[in-house]
C-alpha cells in the first residue's frame, strides 16, 4: 500500500484503489458492494461537505450524533482516536492512467484475484490516509495538552456552538492571536495557537477549511480570503450549504487571481 500521489501536505480528498487481476467473468458474477464494472476499484473520499454534496448531487446527513456515537462505544483505547466526518462514494475509471490524473491524493492498495479483497483493500487505503493525515496535523494524540487550558477547565469545541454563530468565536479566539503572533515573529505562540484551532474544529465538517485557513494565516494571508474562509466554515456548521458553496467558489477565485 503506498501513497502514489501527493503534492506537499495532504489534500482534504483522496482516491483509493485497487486493481482486479482475476477472470471478468467471475468479476461479473460476484458483484461487490463498490463494484463500477470496471476491474478497477476506487473510492472517492473527502473532508469537505460541500465538495461531495455538489460533486455527486447527494444529500449528505448530519454526522455529528453518528460520531459521537462512535466515540462512546469505542474502547478507552481508541477514545484517542481521531473520527473525521468523511464523504465516501465508489467512483468509477476504466483505466488506471485516467485515475492517476484526478487532482486528489491517491492510494495504491495493489492488485488482487479476488473481488473481495480488492474491496477491502481500498477501505484499508483509506484508513492509511486518514491515520498519516492525523498524524501529520495532530502528531501523538497522547502528547496533547492544548485540549485543555492552564487551569485545566476543558476547552470548548465546535459542538458547544450548535446552532450559534462561529464567527465572532474564531475570530477572538484564534484569527487574530494567530495574526498578532505572526506579526511579532513569534513563531511558537502561532504555531500553538493554530494547533488549538485545530483541536477546537476535530470531527467537524468543517475540519478540511480550517486546515487551510490555518496554513494561510502562518503564510501570511489576510484580507477577503481569510474572510470567506470564515464566512464558509460558519455556514457550514450551521448547514447553509448554499452559502458554503457560494465563498467556497470566492475562495477558488481568490486563490488564482494575481
Amino acid at each position: 500500500m503506498e501513497l502514489t500521489k501527493r503534492s506537499g501536505d495532504f489534500q482534504r480528498s483522496v482516491i483509493s484503489y485497487s486493481i482486479f487481476t482475476g477472470d471478468q467473468e467471475t468479476l461479473a458474477q460476484n458483484q461487490t458492494l463498490f463494484y463500477t464494472g470496471s476491474p478497477i476499484f476506487a473510492l472517492y473520499a473527502t473532508l469537505d461537505v460541500t465538495e461531495f454534496r455538489e460533486k455527486f448531487e447527494v444529500q449528505v446527513p448530519d454526522l455529528e450524533q453518528i460520531i459521537r456515537q462512535a466515540k462512546e462505544k469505542a474502547s478507552p483505547e481508541a477514545q484517542n482516536v481521531q473520527i473525521y466526518p468523511i464523504y465516501i462514494t465508489p467512483i468509477r475509471f476504466e483505466t488506471e492512467e485516467a485515475l492517476l490524473t484526478s487532482p486528489e491524493d491517491i492510494v495504491n492498495t495493489g492488485n488482487y484475484p479476488n473481488p473481495e479483497l480488492c474491496e477491502k483493500a481500498i477501505k484499508l487505503g483509506l484508513d492509511f490516509f486518514l491515520l498519516q493525515l492525523d498524524k501529520q496535523l495532530y502528531g501523538d494524540s497522547s502528547e496533547l495538552s492544548l485540549t485543555q487550558t492552564e487551569d485545566t477547565t476543558p476547552a470548548l469545541t465546535h459542538e458547544d456552538f450548535r446552532e450559534k454563530s462561529l464567527m465572532q468565536h474564531l475570530i477572538h479566539e484564534y484569527v487574530s492571536p494567530m495574526l498578532y503572533a505572526i506579526k511579532s515573529e513569534d513563531e511558537s505562540s502561532a504555531n500553538a495557537l493554530r494547533q488549538r484551532f485545530l483541536n477546537f474544529a476535530r470531527g467537524s465538517h468543517f475540519a478540511a477549511d480550517v486546515i487551510e485557513l490555518t496554513d494561510l494565516l502562518l503564510n501570511g494571508s489576510v484580507g477577503p480570503i481569510v474572510d470567506a474562509y470564515l464566512k464558509k466554515i460558519d455556514a457550514i456548521h450551521t448547514e447553509n450549504y448554499e452559502l458554503a458553496g457560494i465563498e467556497r467558489d470566492k475562495i477558488k477565485r481568490l486563490k488564482t487571481s494575481p
